[in-house]
Protein backbone atom coordinates (compact mmCIF):
# COMPACT_ATOMS: atom_id res chain seq x y z
CA UNK A 1 0.00 0.00 0.00
CA UNK A 2 2.92 2.31 0.37
CA UNK A 3 3.43 4.57 -2.64
CA UNK A 4 2.97 8.03 -3.49
CA UNK A 5 -0.55 9.24 -3.36
CA UNK A 6 -1.98 11.21 -5.72
CA UNK A 7 -4.24 13.72 -3.82
CA UNK A 8 -7.51 13.67 -6.25
CA UNK A 9 -9.13 10.93 -5.99
CA UNK A 10 -9.68 9.52 -9.76
CA UNK A 11 -6.74 8.01 -9.86
CA UNK A 12 -7.24 5.27 -12.72
CA UNK A 13 -9.72 5.18 -15.33
CA UNK A 14 -10.25 1.75 -17.11
CA UNK A 15 -13.21 0.56 -19.85
CA UNK A 16 -15.83 -1.98 -20.05
CA UNK A 17 -18.11 -2.07 -22.95
CA UNK A 18 -21.92 -0.97 -22.42
CA UNK A 19 -25.00 -1.63 -25.44
CA UNK A 20 -27.81 -0.19 -23.93
CA UNK A 21 -31.35 -0.92 -25.53
CA UNK A 22 -34.39 1.53 -26.88
CA UNK A 23 -37.99 0.65 -25.71
CA UNK A 24 -38.51 -1.84 -28.46
CA UNK A 25 -35.14 -3.47 -28.44
CA UNK A 26 -33.82 -0.92 -31.27
CA UNK A 27 -30.39 -0.60 -30.49
CA UNK A 28 -28.52 2.99 -29.56
CA UNK A 29 -25.12 3.62 -30.38
CA UNK A 30 -22.78 2.53 -27.54
CA UNK A 31 -20.69 4.19 -25.48
CA UNK A 32 -17.56 2.56 -22.84
CA UNK A 33 -18.79 3.02 -19.13
CA UNK A 34 -16.27 4.80 -17.62
CA UNK A 35 -15.06 3.69 -14.17
CA UNK A 36 -12.67 5.11 -11.72
CA UNK A 37 -10.64 3.91 -8.70
CA UNK A 38 -11.58 4.81 -5.44
CA UNK A 39 -9.35 4.30 -2.60
CA UNK A 40 -10.56 4.60 0.76
CA UNK A 41 -7.32 4.59 2.75
CA UNK A 42 -7.18 7.76 4.90
CA UNK A 43 -8.03 8.59 8.28
CA UNK A 44 -7.88 12.24 9.82
CA UNK A 45 -6.24 12.86 13.30
CA UNK A 46 -8.93 11.49 15.60
CA UNK A 47 -8.65 7.92 14.39
CA UNK A 48 -7.90 6.15 17.46
CA UNK A 49 -5.25 3.59 16.14
CA UNK A 50 -3.88 5.36 12.88
CA UNK A 51 -4.14 9.22 12.98
CA UNK A 52 -3.37 10.76 9.72
CA UNK A 53 -2.77 7.10 8.10
CA UNK A 54 -1.57 8.14 4.07
CA UNK A 55 -1.79 11.46 4.66
CA UNK A 56 1.55 11.55 5.67
CA UNK A 57 4.74 9.23 5.92
CA UNK A 58 8.07 9.52 7.91
CA UNK A 59 10.17 11.03 4.95
CA UNK A 60 7.96 14.27 5.01
CA UNK A 61 8.70 14.93 8.16
CA UNK A 62 12.34 16.22 7.03
CA UNK A 63 11.14 17.39 3.78
CA UNK A 64 11.21 21.06 3.34
CA UNK A 65 8.64 21.89 0.95
CA UNK A 66 6.54 19.54 3.16
CA UNK A 67 7.08 21.55 5.99
CA UNK A 68 7.02 24.77 4.49
CA UNK A 69 3.34 23.94 3.62
CA UNK A 70 2.45 22.50 6.71
CA UNK A 71 -0.84 23.47 8.36
CA UNK A 72 -1.73 24.11 11.97
CA UNK A 73 -2.62 20.93 13.30
CA UNK A 74 -2.11 18.80 10.59
CA UNK A 75 0.94 16.63 9.56
CA UNK A 76 3.52 17.11 7.20
CA UNK A 77 1.54 15.94 4.26
CA UNK A 78 3.19 13.42 0.90
CA UNK A 79 2.17 14.70 -1.78
CA UNK A 80 2.57 17.85 -3.79
CA UNK A 81 -1.18 18.33 -4.08
CA UNK A 82 -3.81 19.12 -0.98
CA UNK A 83 -7.21 18.37 -1.34
CA UNK A 84 -10.04 21.07 -1.96
CA UNK A 85 -11.47 19.74 0.70
CA UNK A 86 -8.94 19.93 3.02
CA UNK A 87 -7.56 16.43 4.95
CA UNK A 88 -10.35 14.19 5.10
CA UNK A 89 -11.72 11.17 6.80
CA UNK A 90 -12.57 8.12 4.01
CA UNK A 91 -15.33 7.15 6.88
CA UNK A 92 -16.77 10.72 5.65
CA UNK A 93 -20.10 10.48 3.67
CA UNK A 94 -20.43 14.03 3.56
CA UNK A 95 -16.88 13.78 1.37
CA UNK A 96 -17.75 10.60 -0.06
CA UNK A 97 -20.63 12.00 -1.60
CA UNK A 98 -18.81 15.45 -3.22
CA UNK A 99 -16.61 12.79 -4.90
CA UNK A 100 -20.05 11.05 -6.49
CA UNK A 101 -21.08 14.23 -7.50
CA UNK A 102 -17.56 15.36 -9.14
CA UNK A 103 -17.88 11.57 -10.52
CA UNK A 104 -20.73 12.50 -12.12
CA UNK A 105 -20.53 15.98 -13.29
CA UNK A 106 -17.18 14.32 -14.94
CA UNK A 107 -19.08 11.03 -16.91
CA UNK A 108 -17.89 8.16 -14.94
CA UNK A 109 -20.25 5.53 -14.42
CA UNK A 110 -18.99 3.87 -11.28
CA UNK A 111 -16.30 3.31 -8.54
CA UNK A 112 -13.94 0.69 -8.39
CA UNK A 113 -13.51 0.92 -4.35
CA UNK A 114 -9.65 -0.38 -3.21
CA UNK A 115 -11.00 -3.62 -1.15
CA UNK A 116 -8.45 -4.65 1.85
CA UNK A 117 -11.31 -6.09 4.22
CA UNK A 118 -10.67 -4.99 7.37
CA UNK A 119 -6.93 -4.00 7.36
CA UNK A 120 -6.53 -0.14 8.58
CA UNK A 121 -9.98 -0.38 9.14
CA UNK A 122 -10.76 0.25 5.53
CA UNK A 123 -13.76 -1.96 5.68
CA UNK A 124 -15.33 0.46 7.88
CA UNK A 125 -14.38 3.30 5.67
CA UNK A 126 -15.80 1.57 2.69
CA UNK A 127 -19.61 0.98 4.52
CA UNK A 128 -19.49 4.79 6.41
CA UNK A 129 -18.17 6.57 3.31
CA UNK A 130 -18.29 5.86 -0.28
CA UNK A 131 -20.90 3.15 0.00
CA UNK A 132 -23.50 5.38 2.26
CA UNK A 133 -22.71 7.84 -0.38
CA UNK A 134 -23.09 5.68 -3.77
CA UNK A 135 -26.42 4.53 -2.16
CA UNK A 136 -27.78 8.03 -1.30
CA UNK A 137 -26.75 9.59 -4.44
CA UNK A 138 -27.83 6.43 -7.08
CA UNK A 139 -24.22 5.50 -7.85
CA UNK A 140 -22.90 2.51 -8.73
CA UNK A 141 -19.95 0.88 -6.79
CA UNK A 142 -17.52 -2.09 -7.17
CA UNK A 143 -14.89 -4.21 -5.13
CA UNK A 144 -11.45 -3.16 -6.71
CA UNK A 145 -9.98 -6.31 -4.43
CA UNK A 146 -6.41 -6.14 -3.57
CA UNK A 147 -6.42 -8.53 -1.94
CA UNK A 148 -6.29 -11.08 -4.53
CA UNK A 149 -2.70 -9.54 -4.81
CA UNK A 150 -1.72 -9.48 -1.25
CA UNK A 151 -2.71 -12.41 0.56
CA UNK A 152 -1.31 -15.63 2.38
CA UNK A 153 -3.64 -18.47 2.38
CA UNK A 154 -5.69 -19.48 -0.07
CA UNK A 155 -8.69 -20.37 1.81
CA UNK A 156 -8.22 -17.20 3.91
CA UNK A 157 -8.67 -15.40 0.48
CA UNK A 158 -11.60 -17.47 -0.93
CA UNK A 159 -13.66 -16.95 2.78
CA UNK A 160 -13.21 -13.24 2.98
CA UNK A 161 -13.89 -12.41 -0.29
CA UNK A 162 -17.66 -14.67 -0.03
CA UNK A 163 -17.85 -12.87 3.19
CA UNK A 164 -17.64 -9.64 1.61
CA UNK A 165 -19.72 -10.24 -1.30
CA UNK A 166 -22.90 -11.62 0.53
CA UNK A 167 -22.87 -8.56 2.43
CA UNK A 168 -22.78 -5.97 -0.26
CA UNK A 169 -23.88 -7.61 -3.59
CA UNK A 170 -27.28 -6.71 -3.17
CA UNK A 171 -26.68 -3.15 -1.99
CA UNK A 172 -28.67 -0.98 -5.08
CA UNK A 173 -25.26 0.78 -5.52
CA UNK A 174 -23.63 -2.18 -6.10
CA UNK A 175 -22.27 -2.68 -9.64
CA UNK A 176 -23.92 -5.36 -12.08
CA UNK A 177 -23.16 -6.37 -15.64
CA UNK A 178 -25.23 -8.86 -17.34
CA UNK A 179 -26.80 -9.07 -14.10
CA UNK A 180 -23.67 -10.40 -12.30
CA UNK A 181 -22.31 -8.22 -9.66
CA UNK A 182 -18.62 -7.00 -10.74
CA UNK A 183 -15.17 -8.17 -8.53
CA UNK A 184 -12.25 -6.84 -10.17
CA UNK A 185 -9.03 -8.53 -9.05
CA UNK A 186 -6.01 -6.42 -8.60
CA UNK A 187 -2.97 -7.91 -9.94
CA UNK A 188 0.54 -6.43 -10.22
CA UNK A 189 3.18 -6.74 -13.23
CA UNK A 190 6.18 -8.76 -11.62
CA UNK A 191 4.41 -12.42 -9.80
CA UNK A 192 1.01 -11.85 -9.80
CA UNK A 193 -0.79 -13.11 -6.92
CA UNK A 194 -3.12 -15.31 -8.42
CA UNK A 195 -1.99 -18.08 -10.60
CA UNK A 196 -4.22 -19.83 -13.22
CA UNK A 197 -5.24 -22.30 -11.02
CA UNK A 198 -5.38 -20.33 -8.02
CA UNK A 199 -8.06 -18.20 -10.00
CA UNK A 200 -9.68 -21.62 -11.09
CA UNK A 201 -10.04 -22.28 -7.65
CA UNK A 202 -11.34 -18.71 -6.07
CA UNK A 203 -13.80 -18.45 -8.82
CA UNK A 204 -15.82 -22.31 -7.91
CA UNK A 205 -15.37 -21.33 -4.10
CA UNK A 206 -16.55 -17.89 -4.37
CA UNK A 207 -19.32 -18.64 -7.24
CA UNK A 208 -20.49 -21.50 -5.15
CA UNK A 209 -21.18 -19.32 -1.71
CA UNK A 210 -22.66 -15.83 -3.40
CA UNK A 211 -23.93 -16.80 -7.19
CA UNK A 212 -22.27 -15.76 -10.50
CA UNK A 213 -19.84 -13.11 -11.03
CA UNK A 214 -18.39 -10.47 -13.69
CA UNK A 215 -15.14 -10.61 -12.88
CA UNK A 216 -12.42 -8.39 -14.38
CA UNK A 217 -8.96 -9.82 -13.70
CA UNK A 218 -5.93 -7.36 -13.89
CA UNK A 219 -3.05 -8.78 -14.66
CA UNK A 220 -0.09 -7.37 -17.01
CA UNK A 221 3.01 -9.72 -17.89
CA UNK A 222 6.30 -8.31 -17.14
CA UNK A 223 8.64 -8.08 -20.55
CA UNK A 224 12.34 -8.60 -19.88
CA UNK A 225 13.50 -5.45 -21.80
CA UNK A 226 12.68 -2.52 -23.40
CA UNK A 227 12.86 -0.85 -26.47
CA UNK A 228 13.67 2.48 -27.61
CA UNK A 229 12.93 3.05 -31.46
CA UNK A 230 14.99 5.90 -33.59
CA UNK A 231 13.32 8.77 -31.81
CA UNK A 232 15.03 7.98 -28.84
CA UNK A 233 18.04 6.78 -29.56
CA UNK A 234 19.86 9.76 -30.19
CA UNK A 235 18.91 11.21 -26.58
CA UNK A 236 20.83 7.83 -25.17
CA UNK A 237 23.73 8.28 -27.52
CA UNK A 238 22.87 5.93 -29.71
CA UNK A 239 22.31 6.95 -33.14
CA UNK A 240 22.39 4.19 -35.71
CA UNK A 241 22.18 -0.01 -35.61
CA UNK A 242 19.44 -2.01 -33.42
CA UNK A 243 17.00 -0.81 -30.78
CA UNK A 244 18.17 0.08 -27.22
CA UNK A 245 17.20 -2.58 -25.01
CA UNK A 246 17.26 -2.49 -21.67
CA UNK A 247 17.37 -5.55 -19.07
CA UNK A 248 15.31 -5.62 -16.59
CA UNK A 249 16.03 -8.43 -14.84
CA UNK A 250 15.72 -12.33 -15.19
Amino acid sequence: MRNSIARFIFTAVLLAPLVALRAGDAPKPSRPMLFAAYYVWYHTGDHPRQPWLHWTYPAAGTNASAQKDRRPGEPAIAGAARPLAGLYDSADSTIAEWHVRLAKSAGIDAFLVSWWDTVNDLDKSFERGILAAAVKQGFKIALLDERAQFHDKLDDYEAMLSRALRKYKDSPAYLRLEGKPVVYLYQVAVKPGLTTADFTALKKHVEGEVGAIYWIVDKVERRTELRFWPASRAACGKTSGSPLEIPLGP
